[in-house]
């Protein structure tokens, strides 16, 4: 197993790895950052509504819970690629949504 194989995804990422034959590689030391949108449920009938807090007017219904929930997602996903397109979004590495009980 070569010393690729030995490291995981954090390594990879966070750490230099040698590469063989004396030389070292040193992979993105920046640190990652995160953004985290909360996505809050209720129930509205027989429907569910999802609404992204972070986003206003990410809102969106579903027959049920999961439904709602991708269909927020996705809305949410469109607002943020319109935001990158005007250049008015921040950099950020990761985009994470974290579902509210």
């Amino acid at each position: 197993m070569d010393r690729l194989d030995e490291l995981d995804d954090v390594d990879r990422f966070d750490r230099g790895f040698d590469v063989g034959a004396g030389a070292v590689v040193d992979c993105c030391m920046e640190a990652r950052r995160s953004v985290i949108y909360r996505i809050q449920c209720e129930e509205d009938g027989p429907n569910t509504v999802a609404e992204v807090l972070e986003l206003p007017g990410a809102t969106s219904t579903g027959s049920t819970r999961k439904r709602a929930i991708r269909a927020a997602k996705a809305l949410a996903l469109r607002i943020l690629s319109e935001a990158v397109e005007r250049d008015t979004l921040e950099d950020s590495d990761v985009i994470e949504f974290e579902v509210l009980p």
